[in-house]
């Protein structure tokens, strides 16, 4: 006994996921290209962003900001509130080599002191009563990046 069985329909649909497939990867390829190219005019429009400004006092926190970028320390940013210390950190992060990556900025102060472990590091599913799935923390989303903790006075000291 032979048995034929007509796959036409199932080929063309196969050739259509296919080729759906392949467009989608053109047009990543496409937004990824388009990305790049915006990143590159805004970093040569304007060197350091919303920072407008002539003074002396400017220019040398400017000056430092050249200088600090390039490397890898750490770098703590003070001054009152509205003074753009999160403008002076976005501009490091623009002239550093981890511009590619996200920067990501925390209000420390208005994380609640319960959770401030879990939303800076993460946490496993189950970790705690309410943990229902794995959740990436603050530094983990910045890796590669940068990570500017705003407030990060307000955070409460704990005693271990």
């Amino acid at each position: 006994m032979l048995a034929f069985r007509d796959i036409s329909e199932r080929k063309r649909q196969e050739q259509a996921l296919h080729d759906a497939l392949a467009e989608v990867e053109r047009l990543k390829e496409r937004l990824a290209a388009e990305n790049a190219y915006l990143r590159a005019e805004i970093r040569t429009d304007r060197q350091f962003g919303e920072i407008v400004g002539q003074s002396e006092p400017l220019l040398a926190v400017l000056d430092q900001v050249r200088r600090v970028a390039p490397t890898k320390s750490t770098v703590l940013v003070q001054g009152e509130s509205g003074t753009g210390k999160e403008a002076i950190a976005r501009a490091v992060h623009d002239l550093s080599p981890r511009r590619e990556h996200p920067l990501i900025k925390v209000n420390c102060g208005a994380i609640s002191p319960s959770l401030i472990e879990s939303e800076l590091f993460g946490h496993e599913k189950g970790a705690f009563t309410g943990a229902l799935r794995q959740r990436a923390g603050f530094f983990e989303l910045a890796d590669g990046g940068t990570i500017f903790l705003d407030e990060v006075g307000e955070l409460p000291r704990t005693r271990r």
